[in-house]
């Protein structure tokens, strides 16, 4: 079948074998010409040129294929929203495993596009903040819309790429901090730094002791992106080359490498040098 599915009747009959799921999505009372545009429109990932129908569909077809922790999203769950909506449907529906996950991570995607839209007096900031940053996140230097995946548990992207190399409006003083809306408080940031930003300035002493002496790929997601966004904070140059977030990707690595995992022994790296190196 075409990867892009223009029927969502069609979608179900591959996908979903439930007759009860496929009346109640039925039951929302679009003609098939509808249902023809708002699938396609759905699995294109393209909330912003919806009609206010096709968008409502969207949203209540989201809604209904998601678990309440997915809707109400924690960034402090190890596990990706689209893992919690593929875990979901497939407890309760028998799905094809392919069509699954795509369909979880597109229904992802809107819920993402949702918590971004609750926003609208920074999300219209987006577009120019993107041009002046040249597509790249401001802490550390990813270019937004870059699908080709690779693994940097230092880094986290490959855990759920699609999620948190999303680009999102961050404030650089908090609104609870007496900051603004203005574009001048306003940065364009990766999911990764925005979260590591958001969990707190600096891990507390008994943190970083609890996860010290464990291997990196195995210790807590939000604790790797707070370490990461604060070594970025600390040192943002490439320890060999010295160049920028403005112009390259960074990333962090172990000064030591059979030191302990501590905010002390992590130094800034851009990808190029880390990958010329060779460095783990």
């Amino acid at each position: 079948m075409s990867d892009k599915l223009l029927d969502l009747k069609l979608l179900l009959s591959e996908s979903i074998i439930d007759e009860g799921l496929v009346v109640e999505i039925e039951g929302l009372g679009l003609s098939s010409l509808a249902v023809t545009q708002v699938v396609h429109r759905f699995l294109s990932f393209d909330l912003a040129h919806l009609s206010s129908t096709q968008r409502d569909a969207v949203i209540r077809l989201a809604i209904h294929l998601s678990p309440p922790e997915a809707i109400q999203y924690d960034a402090y769950i190890t596990k990706a929203r689209w893992m919690l909506i593929r875990d979901y449907i497939s407890s309760n529906h028998v799905v094809n495993r392919d069509i699954c996950e795509r369909i979880s991570r597109k229904i992802a995607g809107v819920l993402d596009m949702l918590e971004i839209e609750r926003d609208t007096a920074s999300s219209g900031y987006k577009q120019k903040l993107f041009s002046e940053q040249k597509g790249r996140c401001r802490s550390c230097g990813f270019l937004f819309g870059n699908t080709r995946e690779y693994r940097d548990p230092y880094k986290p992207y490959h855990e759920s790429w699609e999620e948190l190399t999303e680009s999102e409006v961050d404030h650089k003083t908090p609104i609870c901090g007496l900051g603004d809306n203005q574009i001048r408080n306003l940065q364009l940031l990766c999911r990764l730094c925005n979260w590591g930003k958001g969990f707190g300035i600096v891990p507390s002493a008994i943190e970083e002791y609890r996860f010290a002496a464990i291997d990196v790929s195995s210790i807590e997601r939000y604790h790797r992106c707070r370490c990461f966004y604060n070594v970025l904070i600390r040192d943002k140059r490439c320890v060999t080359c010295g160049e920028t977030p403005n112009s390259v990707e960074l990333t962090v690595r172990k000064k030591f490498v059979n030191g302990p995992y501590s905010i002390s022994n992590l130094c800034t790296i851009c990808r190029p040098c880390r990958s010329k190196d060779g460095i783990p």
